[in-house]
């Protein structure tokens, strides 16, 4: 149901409350904020997100000594929802916020883009057959950064946005008190199956042990006993390690096309198509809770507290070659 922003605190818990008379007793409930109109915002974003899709296409043409040539096509990929239902189709949903909570609505932009490459055929000549392989590369660095997550997954039939202005507050304060800067905190709640909230902090590799547990203890204070908890490791040179690791994954897929075009008793010609490939589908190098959400944090697993502190990058390409 649509209601004006100003009139959320007050309508919302009334609007739940007409909805389960009929129904029953509901799961969950929040709300979700909107735009009426995305520009101008969106022009600023979609501005950044194809600068963004420029630095790295650089940095690939330049691990593979390569020059980048104009661009030959770009598209904006596929959004968070149809607007069906009005507003501005570039806000991601999922999330639950409570109603008293500060209505901020975040746009999310995605582009492609194709560039043409020095040594690439020219616009209108004949099709060339291509030969393609696959290249792999991991580079490990001792940590030096950590982001602790507590998680809390509710099935109550108790409705819920998640924890309420009141408790961030709470949350931030407490963490305060352990010097722990506020901005190094994220708080979210999403609704998929029942609400889960993840509170995520950055602090210091060193002492992960013993601080990860006070970090715990701060927030369990607040929102009740959590479901889980555990860490992602980071490193502030993710960028060094990701061009190694990017010139690593190169030469291992050129190394793996030569020894296909001589199994098949062909010559290897010029590099026609690049492409990089991550496992979880996100930027290695992006810590924030956004791509934790992102890439599913059930498919990169916690580490306990007490682990080691190594961050590991992987990183995948795949190289199309012209048949000679």
């Amino acid at each position: 149901m649509k209601v004006p922003v100003a009139q959320l605190g007050a309508r919302g818990p009334k609007v739940v409350q007409a909805i389960e008379r009929t129904l029953g007793r509901s799961r969950s409930s929040g709300a979700t904020f909107s735009v009426a109109n995305c520009e101008p915002a969106a022009g600023a974003i979609r501005k950044q997100a194809l600068q963004q899709a420029e630095t790295q296409a650089k940095a690939m043409a330049e691990a593979a000594k390569l020059t980048l040539g104009s661009v030959v096509s770009m598209s904006q990929d596929g959004l968070a929802r149809a607007s069906g239902t009005g507003g501005c189709p570039l806000v991601a949903t999922g999330q639950l916020e409570a109603f008293d909570a500060k209505p901020e609505a975040r746009l999310s932009v995605g582009v492609s883009v194709t560039y043409a490459v020095g040594g690439a055929p020219a616009a209108g000549s004949p099709v060339r057959p291509l030969l393609w392989a696959g290249g792999s590369a991991t580079a490990k660095a001792k940590a030096d950064e950590a982001y602790v997550l507590v998680l809390f997954e509710s099935e109550d039939e108790e409705p819920t946005g998640g924890p309420t202005a009141d408790d961030r507050t709470r949350i931030l304060d407490a963490l305060s008190n352990l010097k722990i800067d506020r901005k190094a905190v994220e708080i979210t709640s999403r609704s998929d199956y029942g609400v889960t909230t993840i509170v995520q902090v950055q602090t210091k590799a060193d002492g992960l042990a013993t601080s990860a547990k006070d970090i715990v203890r701060a927030v369990e204070d607040v929102l009740g006993r959590a479901d889980s908890s555990g860490v992602r490791f980071g490193s502030s040179g993710c960028a060094g390690l990701q061009a190694k690791a990017r010139k690593d994954a190169f030469g291992d897929a050129r190394q793996r096309a030569g020894s296909l075009a001589e199994a098949a008793g062909v010559k290897l010609g010029e590099l026609q198509s690049i492409s990089e490939f991550t496992p979880t589908g996100t930027d290695p190098c992006d810590d924030s809770i956004d791509a934790v959400l992102g890439s599913g944090y059930d498919s990169s697993p916690l580490q306990p507290f007490d682990a080691e502190p190594t961050f590991t990058l992987i990183t995948s390409a795949q190289l199309g070659f012209a048949i000679s």
